[in-house]
């Protein structure tokens, strides 16, 4: 049973993802990869589910024929990266990202005058402590590893929404909010057969604040621009002091917050990039994001409207 929800958190999380990434150039660093499989993920599954559940053919048995051809899938476009040595691949982790905040700090080729001096000082205090943050966020999410749906809306709305995709249905009396998350929750309700073991579906919540605060440290590196790390700061406080409680409960506000600050990233990161596939790339995964955004919450139709006034004026 266990092993069974432990797949499907792989189904969830990243799996599917990382297959479309195979298709989509320009995506660079383990940051970028992880999270960028983790929104299409996401968003394939709520296609997936909806469409079954539409052929009234949502049963566990097609999740796992379909989890068996993505693993096939991806061990086989794969294959050369997973035959490299460990060692090779912390080499190269570690290698990046230690040339990446020497950049950032300043240590490439810059002069030892006080004012670069005092500047590395300031831009490492603010390194160290948006590190602090994003373990912050991580340990939060470590700490609701086995909870289960406890505050209200989670329970009698999320959660219950999950339960009826899971049945084979499409839910009822949804006031037009989005399905997003409900219908992930149902994969691993499907995976299991049973909508008693909740904390499967619970447990990967928190990693949307994880992910936002890594997506603005995985922006200052890319435009070594330190300002991204202050937001990081900005962004942690905001969550302790208003979304504490929410961001492990079911409530899907943070997962809103992920989504809006997805798109725009993918827009900002494509200011980076040079030639017009590229460009177009960026743009086409940032449309898909501001779709998930509004698969999210119906505020996040508002980020779908204005998107291609974004992507226009970003890029």
């Amino acid at each position: 049973m266990y092993i069974l929800g432990a797949l499907s958190l792989i189904q969830i999380l990243f799996l599917p993802g990382f297959i479309i990434l195979k298709f989509i150039s320009g995506v660079k660093g383990l940051i970028q990869k992880i999270v960028y499989a983790f929104a299409l993920s996401l968003i394939f599954n709520h296609l997936v589910v909806v469409i079954l559940t539409h052929l009234r053919i949502n049963k566990p048995v097609l999740h796992y024929l379909l989890f068996g051809v993505e693993l096939t899938a991806a061990i086989y476009l794969y294959w050369s990266d997973i035959k490299r040595p460990l060692s090779s691949w912390v080499s190269d982790l570690y290698g990046g990202f230690i040339k990446k905040l020497q950049s950032l700090v300043g240590f490439e080729g810059s002069q030892s005058t006080v004012q670069s001096v005092l500047k590395n000082i300031i831009v490492a205090v603010f390194l160290g402590w948006s590190i602090y943050s994003i373990l912050w966020a991580l340990s939060l999410f470590i700490s609701k590893i086995g909870s289960v749906f406890t505050i209200w809306d989670s329970v009698v709305s999320w959660n219950h929404w999950a339960v009826e995709w899971f049945s084979n249905s499409h839910p009822l009396d949804t006031k037009r909010y989005a399905q997003l998350i409900p219908s992930n929750f149902s994969v691993t309700y499907s995976f299991m057969q049973t909508d008693k073991i909740q904390f499967f579906a619970i447990g990967f919540m928190p990693l949307f604040a994880v992910y936002l605060l890594l997506l603005m440290f995985d922006l200052g590196l890319k435009k070594k621009e330190y300002g991204y790390l202050i937001g990081i700061l900005v962004t942690q406080y905001l969550l302790k002091r208003f979304y504490l409680d929410l961001i492990g409960s079911g409530y899907v506000d943070v997962a809103l917050m992920f989504f809006t600050f997805l798109t725009l990233y993918t827009l900002l990161i494509g200011t980076t990039q040079n030639g017009q596939r590229h460009l177009q790339n960026t743009a086409m995964v940032g449309f898909v994001f501001a779709a998930g955004t509004a698969l999210t919450k119906q505020n996040g139709l508002w980020v779908f409207a204005v998107y291609p006034i974004l992507a226009y004026w970003v890029i």
